[in-house]
């Protein structure tokens, strides 16, 4: 099954609006919630999970001054897809003075799954992104920890012309123990966390994320223009729950 999901929002008499959308089964949005002049958007699916040849094409397009929250409503489970696999993607656009959070649930891979994943973020130099990504090593009270055949998920991130963050994930159970130092090791969950503030407060925001960060097993960097949170935990819900809290840094 080959779904898409387009959404545009701009800004009018002082809050976000969405200008234009587009979807197709399984995917849809619930009714958009209001807080000022931002909105949230949740993701909903009426599909058990991804499945053999599906494919899922997000894109969301911001412009001028417009704020938007992105997540999903439940964990993206990619059920046994067997050597053929599904895949997915994402293409965010972000123009001048317009802040996105894309914090979704974290993604399952069940066993002998395999998920192809290419995401692409454009950001105008004034404007805010917290992107975040959550990876589980599988079902583990199902006996499932990195059964998976492959996951392969490589994201880039652009400030204006730049490219300030490009991360290549693979996971491929039978080629590499992921369970070694290293890796994994005796945690079952890995999120990256990008975060641009439109250029100023870059380095007030990183010391305030090592404190958020203090007391669990995560590395912050600062980067040429954004900053780089990975952490690594046993539960997808405290990992989504930390990346909001920390998202919500910003402004």
């Amino acid at each position: 099954m080959e779904s898409t999901l387009k959404l545009e929002c701009g800004y009018d008499y002082g809050k976000t609006k969405i200008d234009d959308i587009f979807f197709t089964p399984p995917y849809k949005i619930m009714h958009p919630f209001m807080d000022g002049e931002k909105m949230e958007v949740i993701l909903m699916s009426s599909s058990a999970g991804m499945l053999k040849g599906d494919s899922f094409d997000l894109s969301i397009r911001l412009k001028e001054k417009a704020k938007l929250s992105f997540s999903s409503q439940s964990y993206e489970k990619v059920l046994d897809t067997g050597r053929a696999g599904a895949r997915r993607s994402f293409t965010g656009t972000l123009q001048e003075g317009t802040s996105l959070k894309y914090i979704p649930y974290p993604v399952i891979p069940f066993a002998k799954s395999s998920l192809e994943s290419v995401n692409v973020v454009h950001v105008h130099e004034k404007s805010t992104l917290a992107y975040c990504d959550i990876i589980s090593c599988g079902r583990v009270g199902m006996g499932e920890k990195f059964m998976m055949e492959k996951f392969h998920s490589k994201t880039k991130i652009y400030i204006g012309d730049s490219l300030d963050f490009y991360d290549n994930t693979y996971i491929c159970p039978k080629e590499i123990d992921y369970e070694k130092l290293g890796f994994f090791g005796e945690y079952s969950h890995m999120s990256n966390l990008y975060l641009y503030t439109g250029s100023d407060g870059q380095k007030e925001l990183f010391e305030k994320i090592k404190e958020y960060i203090s007391d669990v097993y995560a590395g912050v960097t600062l980067l040429e223009k954004g900053i780089l949170v990975k952490i690594l935990g046993n539960s997808g819900d405290d990992l989504y729950k930390l990346n909001r809290k920390i998202s919500n840094l910003l402004p």
